[in-house]
């Protein structure tokens, strides 16, 4: 339905009321998300700050620990902000999605997309964190990635490749996309993706976030199904998190090896033809589907693969989603608090 009779004001009162409804949905919903974080955070800070108190001398060693920064790095999240997400956006009316089931072929085409889009987000985050580095003069690490190639591999499994990826599912495709698709597809497609990726708060994964997350929302839309979203994610995650841990380990062999060989030393031949046969083969399959991916990208523009049914209850304006969609106080505080822990990381990256 658009709103667009004239009337003898000069304005579309329509317009405005309904742009006006939207937009206060959107800040509540976003509000819910910066609640969420910030309950987090707020936990994680007195209980650093408790610990400092009470084992004074032992403080370092604990919250140097692996165990102890995964719990203050999910469970408040997850035990305490979520539920508070939860009640938040409680009240907001959902919309029930048409469900259409997903051929393997179509996931698979998905699922190389979301690595060539993630491999362009992934080089864009790269780059910007190696000119922040560059303006500091010092090194930005990744300290999500620090976490895991430092954790033990059943942790990394339970927690990165199983439990956050339903929770996120849940947040940014399930709960986001039943609440918001009443007012269009493409901006919530685009919400989901950008508010996922200001989520993560840091360049490192806000642009291969913000892009993996359109394209599951994308795929509940399209489907009607936040499982098929939560099985991409699995996947991305095992293999991105998981799969690659051992050609890390390998690669390094291979690099001493390397050296040691420039350097004349003895060096086991078999090993050192293994580790270059394991890394090479991980490379030509990761640059292959990232490859496949963007073929798919070109040929889904090209015959309009994209297009999805419309979910709009209420069509908000094309030049008004912006101003519906972030220009309002609940998505305000959100993003300035995600650019604010932009900033954080690298500051102390």
């Amino acid at each position: 339905m658009y709103y667009d009779n004239p009337n003898p004001f000069g304005r579309d009162y329509y317009r405005d009321m309904m742009c006006k409804e939207a937009r206060r949905t959107f800040s509540r919903f976003h509000f819910g998300i910066f609640a969420y974080v910030a309950v987090a955070y707020l936990i994680t800070i007195i209980a650093d700050i408790a610990l400092m108190l009470v084992f004074k001398d032992s403080y370092e060693t604990i919250t140097a620990n692996i165990y102890y920064q995964w719990i203050m790095g999910v469970l408040p999240m997850y035990a305490v902000g979520l539920p508070v997400l939860c009640i938040i956006v409680r009240g907001i009316p959902s919309k029930r999605l048409e469900k259409s089931k997903m051929n393997l072929s179509e996931f698979l085409i998905l699922f190389a997309i979301a690595q060539a889009a993630m491999f362009i987000g992934n080089s864009i985050g790269t780059s910007l964190n190696n000119f922040f580095a560059a303006i500091k003069g010092d090194e930005i690490s990744n300290t999500t990635s620090d976490l895991i190639e430092n954790s033990p591999i059943w942790i990394t499994i339970l927690v990165a490749v199983i439990i956050g990826p339903i929770i996120e599912e849940f947040i940014f495709r399930k709960l986001l996309v039943d609440k918001l698709s009443r007012y269009g597809t493409l901006i919530t497609v685009i919400v989901s993706g950008v508010s996922f990726g200001l989520f993560h708060g840091n360049f490192y994964q806000f642009f291969y976030a913000a892009m993996l997350g359109m394209i599951l929302a994308y795929i509940t839309i399209k489907t009607g199904n936040w499982l098929y979203s939560v099985v991409m994610h699995v996947l991305i995650n095992f293999f991105g998190s998981v799969a690659v841990l051992p050609v890390i380990d390998l690669l390094e062999e291979f690099t001493e090896a390397s050296e040691a060989l420039a350097n004349g030393e003895a060096i086991n031949v078999a090993r050192f033809l293994i580790c270059a046969m394991a890394v090479v083969s991980y490379s030509v399959i990761q640059y292959a589907l990232v490859i496949a991916g963007i073929y798919f990208i070109v040929l889904s523009i090209k015959n309009r693969w994209y297009k999805l049914r419309s979910t709009a209850e209420v069509n908000i304006p094309k030049n008004d989603a912006f101003g519906v969609a972030y220009l309002n106080a609940g998505a305000i505080v959100f993003v300035v608090t995600s650019i604010l822990l932009f900033g954080v990381s690298i500051i102390l990256g």
